[in-house]
């Protein structure tokens, strides 16, 4: 992503397809702008603060992404789903996880990390065409997650790309 703007890069299929928005308090992240920014596109909003555990993350993104019944809240139905996607057809996907210093704050560290490695293998697997029975073009796909500057801390490694600009959106 080096050099390229931040909205030119959600709208590509290149990675990083994770990375961490850092804002300053003050800024007001403006939902409604990168809205129009991406009208064809599939923006979701995920709200850190309600993904503390394990548990009440699999039923936030299962209420955000409108995940079907047989979503097992699990890890490997949360792979699955999320490189389906089938009943929210879109042009690209973009996540967005408000608060993200409280994602998972209540779990084993190895869980966010396999939050990411999931994130990270759907972005890859979204920017292949597909040909055959479910052929599709490669379709963007990436999450973001914000954070203001002073909670930044809160997580020692949050083993991501960091853009610490808002400016681009």
């Amino acid at each position: 992503m080096t050099g390229m703007p931040i909205i030119d890069h959600l709208k590509s299929t290149d990675p990083p397809w994770i990375q961490l928005l850092v804002f300053t308090p003050r800024q007001d992240f403006d939902l409604n702008a990168l809205h129009n920014q991406f009208p064809q596109f599939i923006l979701k909003v995920i709200e850190g603060a309600s993904c503390k555990t394990l548990n009440e993350f699999f039923v936030e993104f299962s209420r955000v992404l409108e995940f079907p019944s047989y979503f097992g809240r699990n890890w490997d139905a949360l792979d699955e789903c999320i490189t389906d996607l089938e009943w929210m057809p879109g042009c690209g996907y973009i996540l967005l996880v408000q608060n993200a210093d409280q994602l998972l704050s209540e779990e084993a560290k190895k869980q966010y990390d396999i939050f990411l490695a999931i994130m990270k293998k759907a972005g890859e697997e979204w920017s292949i065409p597909q040909t055959g029975e479910w052929a599709r073009p490669a379709i963007p796909f990436h999450v973001v997650l914000l954070v203001s500057n002073d909670k930044k801390e809160t997580r020692s490694d949050w083993a991501l790309p960091t853009v610490y600009d808002q400016a681009d959106i």
